[in-house]
């Protein structure tokens, strides 16, 4: 029998301060089952990328057998890290300084809770959106790989081919893309069983040798309750060899140079044809949008004329950095995600940080005017039925049903 080397890549995240009882829900169905499985089957190997924002929260809230189920998996060598940014934030719609400043938080924070088992050499950024300034602040900092959706190899899904490496143009970076179509099975209600994943790779020969599959770790039990004993029958099945990314990287022997193009793991062909690369965090046709990153960046310009000496600067300074989180924008998109609690609760905290931080000045006052825009705007596009229109739109140019938190995405 012919066996296909697969490598899964985990992302695992939860919104700074998040409800105590969605992540309880989330370890009990998804992390707990997950690495304590792992931890039960050496021969899986996985690559991990687990956001600093969810790993204080693991350990604040009574969690740390999780946290260090995962150390244990990285020393035995079942389990190598990435970096990324610590709150999740969308790494492109950010300065270079803030993009370094959130890698930074997020390697420290790891650091000190898995101490030298946290060593990556890979890097996720968040959402798998790229662009060239991300690609250069991550090889300032010394990683040595990226991880990126097929899309971004040109625009265009379907024509990677997985038998060879790549590597940026400048040979600065190597380049590992993620099969779009394979790894979004774990996310719609296509995978009912493992036939019918047999059935999908018989469809797309590029996945015969080699299998590089990406997603969020959460679809495992939380999101979808059925797939992670479908994706544990699949992985000890003797058809696959496990690897790590790494592992994949360090068996090519041939390379190819690529410009990897601005894209995230969700982008669909006409948005990046339409100049879109983001549009599920900066629509530039839609007014929350646009009104929620005029705030950001006014809080942003605000909060940075603040002296490091200045009381009241480191938190505001903080609140900031957990309000660039992608949640807000992406909840905003109504594409097919919309939640108004979550939007209003993201313009919330960037008016708070600049009320920390500025308390009495225009700034402030300015912000608070757009502020109250977007809640009024959110307010009205949920009683008029615009998110609801824009979620269907959204969705019936999908062949498939989405899952989330357990539930269909209707």
């Amino acid at each position: 029998m012919t066996t296909t080397s697969w490598a899964n890549f985990f992302h695992i995240y939860q919104p700074p301060n998040w409800d105590k009882k969605i992540i309880q829900k989330v370890v009990r169905e998804s992390y707990h089952p997950l690495f304590q499985a792992l931890k039960n089957r050496p021969r899986i190997k996985v690559t991990l990328n687990i956001c600093g924002s969810l790993t204080e929260q693991l350990e604040r809230l009574g969690f740390s057998s999780v946290l260090n189920t995962i150390k244990g998996l990285a020393e035995n060598g079942q389990i190598e890290f990435t970096g990324s940014a610590k709150y999740h934030p969308i790494l492109p719609l950010l300065s270079s300084y803030e993009m370094e400043r959130q890698i930074q938080l997020n390697y420290d924070t790891n650091r000190r809770f898995f101490g030298s088992a946290y060593q990556p050499k890979g890097f996720f950024m968040p959402e798998m959106c790229y662009s060239q300034a991300v690609a250069k602040t991550v090889k300032k900092l010394d990683y040595e790989w990226i991880i990126l959706d097929e899309i971004s190899y040109n625009g265009n899904l379907g024509e990677v081919q997985f038998n060879a490496g790549y590597k940026t143009l400048s040979g600065s970076l190597k380049v590992i893309f993620r099969n779009r179509f394979i790894s979004d099975m774990f996310f719609m209600d296509i995978l009912k069983n493992t036939r019918s994943f047999y059935e999908a790779l018989k469809k797309d020969p590029r996945a015969a040798s080699v299998l590089i599959t990406g997603f969020d770790g959460e679809n495992l039990g939380h999101h979808n309750p059925h797939l992670l004993r479908i994706w544990l029958e699949l992985v000890e099945s003797k058809r696959f060899t496990n690897l790590k990314l790494s592992d994949v990287l360090a068996s090519y022997r041939h390379w190819k140079e690529v410009a990897p193009v601005p894209a995230s793991w969700a982008s669909r062909q006409s948005e990046l044809r339409g100049n879109h690369p983001y549009y599920l965090w900066n629509d530039l046709h839609n007014p929350i949008h646009q009104l929620q990153w005029k705030l950001t960046k006014l809080v942003y310009e605000s909060i940075k004329s603040l002296p490091v000496s200045n009381r009241r600067y480191s938190r505001a300074r903080d609140l900031l950095d957990q309000a660039l989180a992608s949640d807000q924008y992406w909840w905003a998109a109504a594409s097919p995600w919309w939640s108004r609690e979550i939007v209003d609760r993201g313009a919330d905290k960037l008016l708070q940080a600049l009320q920390i931080g500025l308390p009495k000045s225009k700034a402030t006052l300015s912000a608070k005017k757009i502020h109250d825009q977007i809640i009024a705007l959110v307010d009205k596009w949920q009683t008029t039925g615009t998110a609801e229109q824009k979620k269907y739109t959204y969705l019936s140019a999908e062949p498939f049903t989405r899952y989330f938190g357990g539930r269909k995405v209707t």
